[in-house]
């Protein structure tokens, strides 16, 4: 496996649960084309935001360059680190 990623719908959100990329093929733009896939179909779908969490020492400059935005940060969680909820608003098609 290249690499993955989880998403769920609720209503009118859609959460990424996880993004995978096997390391060796990892800053290869694989990530970025997956997240990007799915912005493409939160947009067919009417989805008005996407959201995921992250920490401090995984993927939180990564989804800063795609345009998430930090809504909430946890202290000490896991311990000694900082966890992130992330959004990012998708334009929604006109006549919704």
């Amino acid at each position: 496996m290249i690499g993955g990623v989880h998403k769920s719908i609720t209503e009118d959100s859609m959460y990424i649960g996880w993004l995978l990329v096997n390391e060796e093929y990892r800053k290869k733009g694989i990530g970025k084309g997956l997240m990007l896939k799915i912005e493409e179909e939160a947009k067919k779908l009417n989805v008005y935001s996407i959201n995921l969490g992250t920490t401090e020492f995984q993927t939180k400059k990564f989804y800063e360059k795609l345009g998430y935005k930090i809504v909430f940060i946890k202290e000490n969680d896991p311990r000694g680190y900082k966890s992130y909820s992330m959004i990012k608003k998708i334009k929604i098609n006109e006549g919704r």
